[in-house]
């Protein structure tokens, strides 16, 4: 190979560089925001809000019952996600490279957010999804809820018929 085909390997070292600077290129974004977007996080828990109402809409209004503060809670979420996106893409706009210590603290913020979401109890009966907001379906393993134990709550609420064993 090396008297033949490539003599000092000079083109499998120039191969071998290009595909290693993709790889960096890809394996290292400068902020984990390229990867998680919080924006569409925001996106998320408004349509499954909509979907809680579409869907038991009529017990939440038969029982009396509010989410005015999840919704208002989504909507403080919505608004500082829109910011924390401005402020990245304006330090991305500067040109001036960023100390590592200020990535970190970014890059931290992100995965915080992911982690608020998570209750180390687990939701109710199944203590093994911690995810409050992302979960499965107790239907169906395969499909997802946007608030698993709202969902199964309300579930069992209407498919029950003992109103002491609803209130369980």
């Amino acid at each position: 190979m090396a008297n033949i085909l490539d003599p000092g390997f000079v083109y499998h070292k120039s191969v071998a560089e290009f595909w290693g600077s993709i790889a960096l290129g890809v394996a290292s974004p400068k902020f984990l925001s390229e990867a998680m977007d919080v924006e569409e996080v925001g996106v998320s828990l408004n349509e499954g809000h909509d979907i809680l109402r579409a869907k038991y809409g009529h017990i939440l209004d038969r029982e009396n019952i509010t989410t005015q503060y999840m919704q208002g809670f989504i909507n403080k979420y919505v608004a500082n996600a829109q910011k924390f996106n401005k402020m990245i893409k304006s330090l991305e706009e500067q040109k001036i490279p960023q100390d590592p210590l200020s990535t970190r603290i970014i890059n931290d913020q992100i995965i915080l957010i992911e982690k608020a979401f998570i209750d180390f109890a687990g939701i109710p009966r199944r203590p093994w999804q911690k995810n409050v907001v992302f979960g499965t379906n107790i239907e169906s393993a395969y499909s997802g809820w946007i608030y698993p134990g709202v969902h199964e709550a309300l579930f069992d609420f209407e498919e029950s018929d003992d109103k002491e064993q609803r209130l369980d």
